[in-house]
């Protein structure tokens, strides 16, 4: 199955495409040019500006990119109450 490359989008067949880490670069030079490539984001909670490598901007998708584990926490403070907390009974 074809993917498209994230650093430069050029379309690609994975030679190994392993279970626990799917290919998301053509090559090793545009793997390498991602983690050095940054990216701003604003936090969640805080609404202050912040830089992280581009490849971690995929990993706050679901809850959204926040500047520390502080704000993380107050967040997660007030997100989780009552039915919202996977704990709730």
């Amino acid at each position: 199955m074809k993917k498209v490359c994230l650093q430069c989008g050029k379309e690609f067949l994975p030679k190994d495409e392993r279970q626990n880490r799917p290919a998301k670069y053509c090559s090793r030079a545009c793997s390498h040019k991602a983690q050095k490539t940054k990216v701003t984001l604003v936090c969640r909670q805080c609404g202050r500006e912040f830089q992280r490598k581009a490849y971690m901007k995929e990993w706050s998708k679901e809850r959204g990119p926040f500047c520390n584990f502080e704000c993380y926490g107050q967040w997660q403070k007030s997100h989780s109450l009552g039915e919202k907390n996977p704990n709730y009974v």
